[in-house]
C-alpha cells in the first residue's frame, strides 16, 4: 500500500477513535479497546490499523501493548478529516500572545476570550456547513442559469 494514498474513511473513524481514547485514558489504547469503541471485531480493526501503518499515519512497534501513536501525518489527515487545518507551533505561539495581550486590553482572563474564539468557531462553521447544504440561488444571476 502507498503511503501517498489517502485513507478510507473507516481507517479515518479508527484514527478519531485512537486520538479520542488516548485523550480520555491518558494512555494509548488497546486493540480490545477500539474493538469496543468502534463496535467491530478484532480482525476489521488489525486490517484497519495495517493500513494506516502502512500509510505511516500510525506508529506501531511490534510486540507492545498500549504502543499505537498517531505521526505527524496522522495528525494532520485527522485534522482534515475532523475539517480543521492544523495549525503550527508558530501560529499557536501567536494565538496565545494574542489572547494574552487581548485580555489584557479588554480586563477578561484568557480562558474567557478563548472560550468565546470557540464559539465564534462554531458558528461560523455552522454557518458554513448551512451555506454548503443549500442550494444556490440561480436568480441572483452568480451563477448561469441550468441548461
Amino acid at each position: 500500500m502507498s503511503p501517498t494514498k489517502p485513507p478510507t474513511v473507516r481507517q479515518l473513524e479508527v484514527l478519531q477513535s485512537i486520538d479520542t481514547l488516548t485523550g480520555r485514558l491518558g494512555i494509548p489504547p488497546t486493540i480490545r479497546e477500539l474493538c469496543d469503541h468502534q463496535g467491530v471485531g478484532m480482525n476489521c480493526v488489525c486490517g484497519h490499523l495495517d493500513g494506516l501503518t502502512a500509510r505511516a499515519l500510525v506508529e506501531r512497534p511490534p510486540g507492545r501493548v498500549r504502543s499505537l501513536r498517531l505521526t505527524e501525518r496522522g495528525f494532520t489527515e485527522l485534522a482534515r478529516f475532523r475539517g480543521r487545518q492544523p495549525l503550527g507551533a508558530a501560529a499557536w505561539a501567536g494565538l496565545v500572545d494574542a489572547l494574552y495581550q487581548l485580555a489584557q486590553s479588554h480586563d477578561a482572563s484568557p480562558g474567557e476570550l478563548l472560550r468565546a474564539c470557540r464559539l465564534a468557531m462554531r458558528l461560523s462553521s455552522a454557518r458554513e456547513r448551512a451555506r454548503a447544504s443549500t442550494p444556490p440561488d440561480r436568480s441572483s444571476g452568480s451563477l448561469p442559469p441550468a441548461a
